[in-house]
């Protein structure tokens, strides 16, 4: 029993004198490549700007795009002229010109990232070489002496002892001070060579591409994609672009879910509620097959037929197409509209919080919708004659 706990203490100080090692081994590397690490996420913050400038610019540039048309023959009905398509076509080059400087600068930024990735390796696998040589130092100064000791006994007793190797468990006359002085040495090297042989290792690693993140917004999201510069995770505007992507079809889904009446389903999701997102890449890219929306709502599907669907998306078609004459009949007043809109829905079974949804997913806005007692659902004569 008492050599067991004896057996159990020596197993736990070894363990602890191993974290320990482990532990000074890593505030050494970390120590050495402070410097190349902090130019690591400096290179993460030029990609994450660019990106962000890339974005803007992109949206910008899309809106122009669908907007062209408009543009110049309201500038030729105010008499503008030639001028005006001069300016938007300027406009135009220089949001493409911004896009694509934004994404050569992503690339080169992220280009250069990961060389600074493999110098930190580089760095670091200097630092355990450089514990390593007073090591090595030490280890010949030590096999000296013990060769002198050897050459000495062999003077006095005419023979010199011979070793097939070093070994712990050597018995005989003299085996104890044979073992402590070769050990001793054999020691020093075997740790020499556990730090060269992790500064190998070290030297080689490839920066990590691959991981996975969940968040409910794209803050959150990305801010834990960068958590470590030293992760090479998807483009900035990648993520940008995929979540916002993601996002609004997700919320889409929950309004078609809403007009459908699913409302009262298990486990429904309202559409402004957040939406969390899970990512996950490989090689630095985003894996579309992994990643998407953490959805615990029903869908469309459990709440409706296919000949239900079918009626309600012939049926979106003409309440967006009547929704948008009722707002330019009023000037683009929502509330007025959608007033409009409650008085139809009263008479044709569509609730007035659908309507609400309707004109929020075309983006014609948002509105409070205060039920059948609504100020203005005296316009139901005028909601009448249009409808």
């Amino acid at each position: 029993m008492a050599a067991s706990i004896v057996m159990g203490f020596d197993a736990e100080a070894r363990h602890a004198a191993g974290v320990e090692r482990e532990q000074s081994l890593e505030a050494v590397t970390d120590t050495a490549s402070e410097e190349a690490r902090g130019k690591v996420a400096r290179l993460l913050q030029v990609e994450v700007d660019f990106s962000e400038r890339r974005v803007a610019a992109a949206a910008e540039l899309e809106v122009l795009n669908r907007t062209a048309g408009d543009t110049l023959i309201d500038a030729v009905l105010k008499g503008e002229g030639p001028g005006a398509a001069t300016r938007l076509n300027g406009q135009i080059a220089k949001l493409r010109v911004e896009v694509e400087t934004a994404d050569s600068a992503i690339g080169s930024a992220r280009e250069k990232r990961q060389r600074a990735i493999r110098e930190v390796f580089k760095v670091q696998a200097e630092a355990l070489r450089a514990l390593a040589a007073p090591l090595l130092a030490a280890a010949e100064s030590e096999a000296a002496v013990t060769d002198e000791l050897l050459t000495e006994f062999e003077r006095r007793k005419g023979v010199r002892p011979a070793f097939d190797g070093p070994s712990t468990s050597g018995r005989g006359v003299g085996a104890a001070t044979r073992e402590f002085q070769v050990l001793k040495e054999v020691a020093l090297l075997e740790e020499a060579s556990d730090l060269e042989r992790r500064a190998t290792m070290r030297e080689g690693t490839r920066p990590r591409a691959y991981g996975t993140a969940q968040a409910d917004s794209l803050e959150e999201l990305l801010a834990k994609v960068h958590a470590d510069p030293m992760i090479l995770g998807p483009r900035a505007v990648d993520v940008m672009t995929w979540a916002d992507r993601v996002e609004a079809e997700e919320r889409d889904r929950r309004r078609k879910v809403e007009l459908a009446g699913g409302t009262s389903a298990s486990g429904y999701i309202a559409p402004a509620a957040a939406v969390r997102l899970r990512l996950a890449w490989a090689e630095g890219r985003i894996d579309l097959a992994e990643s998407g929306v953490v959805r615990t709502g029903p869908t469309v599907e459990e709440v409706l037929t296919a000949e239900q669907q079918d009626r309600l998306v012939e049926q979106r078609a003409d309440l967006v197409d009547r929704a948008r004459r009722w707002l330019e009949q009023h000037g683009g007043d929502l509330r007025k509209a959608v007033a409009r809109a409650e008085a139809t829905g009263l008479r044709e079974g569509v609730a007035a919080r659908s309507w609400a949804a309707i004109l929020q997913a075309e983006g014609l806005g948002v509105v409070e919708v205060e039920g059948p007692g609504h100020p203005d659902a005296d316009l139901d004569g005028d909601a009448e004659a249009i409808g």
